[in-house]
């Protein structure tokens, strides 16, 4: 890696860091992993062994005060997301967050100032946003080749088996359970479809 490559941090090393995340950002050219960070110490151990990333913390702060990242990505619970990212954030680093970004809109909103107050960008992983398939109906509406959309329905199907079929997961102790998990992608989708593109420029 040159000595200009965006340097990343991933905290949580569950499966949407170890499936999507750091693979991801292992695939692109000028961005380096260069620490992994989760509170269970086997686990990160196991991480940076599988994708050969150099540093392993189980401490947050730690990991800021010895790396000079550019970025870290949050891969915990939300329930954890507002106190990582506003922990990142103050140490002038960027943050790409899952969603949702926040348990509650005065968390979500005391992200947004302390993003501005730090001058560092607070990006929430929208990834359904990017699907090709997504992309593609966006510019058919926005060359008026439908006419004016005035209501757009999101339907998401997906079975709750594996880890999330235990009523102990996280996802369960969301507001509104499983669907705080889900309904956040749906959001963004009927918003980029209405026309409301400057929440997310």
């Amino acid at each position: 890696m040159g000595k200009n490559s965006l340097k990343v941090g991933v905290v949580g090393c569950g499966e949407i860091a170890k499936n999507v995340h750091i693979p991801i950002f292992k695939s692109l050219k000028d961005v380096e992993v260069v620490a992994v960070c989760d509170k269970n110490k086997s686990l990160v151990f196991e991480t940076s062994k599988i994708f050969n990333i150099p540093k392993a913390y189980t401490d947050i702060d730690k990991m800021l005060q010895d790396e000079s990242l550019d970025l870290v990505s949050i891969c915990t619970p939300p329930q954890t997301h507002f106190n990582l990212s506003i922990r990142a954030m103050s140490f002038g680093v960027h943050v790409l967050v899952e969603k949702p970004m926040a348990l509650t809109l005065k968390e979500a909103e005391k992200m947004v100032t302390v993003s501005r107050k730090n001058k560092v960008k607070l990006c929430i992983a929208h990834n359904f946003l990017f699907n090709p398939v997504i992309q593609k109906s966006k510019k058919i509406v926005e060359k008026g080749i439908i006419g004016k959309i005035i209501n757009v329905e999101v339907n998401i199907f997906s079975k709750i088996s594996g880890k999330l079929a235990n009523p102990n997961h996280w996802c369960h102790h969301l507001p509104g359970g499983i669907i705080g998990e889900y309904g956040p992608h749906a959001v963004p989708l009927k918003l980029i479809f209405l026309g409301k593109k400057e929440l997310f420029t």
